[in-house]
């Protein structure tokens, strides 16, 4: 596996899907890494999950403070980004956080 320090982001080719870079190098335990995107509401739910787990982790926002504040937080969608050393443990609790959100959207 490769590491992409621009897109910040693993990469199992030979040039990164985010923005095409094709000098790539071997993670480091603590370089950040691209997790998921998600709205609002969920993002709060994965960030309490992270931070329970004693994942560090960085939420950024796409619209910015000064669009969030006109137009209400529920319409921003926040990046994730972890260590890469704990991009494997995340991701389960990702997949667990969606799972159980599944479920309970089929009640």
């Amino acid at each position: 596996m490769r590491y992409c320090g621009n897109g910040m982001v693993r990469c199992g080719e030979a040039e990164c899907p985010v923005c095409g870079r094709r000098t790539l190098r071997s993670p480091q335990e603590n370089d950040p890494v691209f997790l998921v995107k998600l709205n609002f509401f969920q993002a709060r739910l994965l960030e309490d999950a992270l931070h329970e787990a004693e994942i560090p982790c960085e939420k950024r926002g796409q619209l910015g403070r000064g669009m969030t504040l006109r137009l209400g937080e529920g319409m921003e969608e926040y990046s994730f980004f972890v260590p890469f050393g704990a991009y494997e443990k995340s991701r389960e609790i990702v997949t667990a956080f969606f799972e159980t959100a599944q479920e309970a959207d089929e009640i």
